[in-house]
């Protein structure tokens, strides 16, 4: 387990508490400061309030992941024109 497993997702929150649900704490709140400290000041509003490391990530891949028709036909044309 590593941090970014955390943020992805990849590893949930263990519902028993515990040594494993501390570990899991240990690691989220390592992800989320990295998050923080490598994020523009802007950004920080958007992360700072997340309860965990992955509503974080999640809401930093809602804000800049968006698949759309308009954004994949914007993305073509830059790399069409490169």
């Amino acid at each position: 387990m590593g941090v970014w497993d955390i943020v992805s997702g990849k590893t949930a929150k263990p519902s028993h508490t515990g040594t494993s649900q501390n570990t899991w704490m240990q690691f989220a709140l390592r992800a989320k400061s990295i998050l923080l400290l490598n994020i523009d000041k802007v950004l920080i509003p958007l992360i700072s309030s997340a309860s965990d490391a992955t509503t974080a990530g999640n809401r930093l891949e809602e804000k800049f992941n968006r698949k759309t028709t308009t954004t994949l036909h914007s993305l073509m044309q830059n790399i069409l024109t490169l």
